[in-house]
């Protein structure tokens, strides 16, 4: 399963360092920094972790990554998508989200 290839990768380091390393390579993948990344950049960022995704895998992980079904990843949809909930609330206490964090917790 694509999902757990890719996180694989990525389990090492504290969650400091693990939440910098996913957002980098969010942020790297996200060509004209638009705040989101397209399937191909999705598959592109998967390759530099060395993960080659076939089709059936990009279109997978697509489906459950993209929550809003916007056809695009966004960042937080990202993070969700990791299931370290750690990283999600990390994230969101860093982007001053921390009382929507707590609501959504209850």
């Amino acid at each position: 399963k694509a999902h757990d290839k890719i996180r694989s990768v990525m389990s090492d380091g504290s969650l400091e360092d693990r939440l910098a390393t996913v957002v980098k390579f969010f942020s790297d993948s996200d060509e004209g920094s638009k705040g989101f990344l397209t399937p191909v950049e999705f598959s592109h960022l998967s390759s530099r972790l060395g993960i080659d995704l076939s089709n059936a895998e990009l279109r997978e992980a697509v489906v459950t990554l993209d929550e809003d079904g916007n056809g695009q990843v966004e960042l937080a949809e990202y993070l969700d998508w990791w299931g370290d909930e750690d990283l999600v609330a990390l994230h969101a206490v860093k982007c001053g989200n921390e009382s929507q964090t707590i609501h959504e917790a209850f």
